[in-house]
């Protein structure tokens, strides 16, 4: 699912609640930026494991344009857990999602 506001993002949540292994956010979306994205996923993650305490944390990735180390501490505070400056390399992706244990590592779906 391709979601182009952080706003539809975190509308997004509760309908897919448990589809959502990974979010991609972009830190400068308009409406909502990916901090306030990410801190209200965060949110309602909490208030969901309330009554389901087996659900699982969605992976959150920030693609972005903003390299500063603040940049990168405000996203970590959100709860990014994984901070991604653009540009990405495809191949670079690859890994990243492998990493996050999305895809394994022979995933031919990415190709190479």
């Amino acid at each position: 699912m391709l979601l182009l506001r952080g706003v539809s993002a975190v509308l997004s949540v509760p309908n897919n609640c448990s589809l959502t292994d990974i979010c991609a956010l972009d830190l400068t979306m308009p409406v909502c930026d990916g901090f306030k994205s990410t801190e209200m996923i965060r949110e309602y993650e909490q208030q969901l494991r309330k009554t389901s305490p087996t659900r699982k944390r969605s992976i959150i990735i920030a693609f972005t344009g903003l390299a500063s180390a603040a940049d990168q501490d405000k996203a970590f505070a959100a709860g990014v857990d994984r901070f991604v400056t653009k540009p990405l390399r495809f191949k670079d992706f690859k890994i990243l999602l492998q990493t996050c244990g999305i895809l394994g590592g022979d995933d031919s779906v990415l190709g190479s």
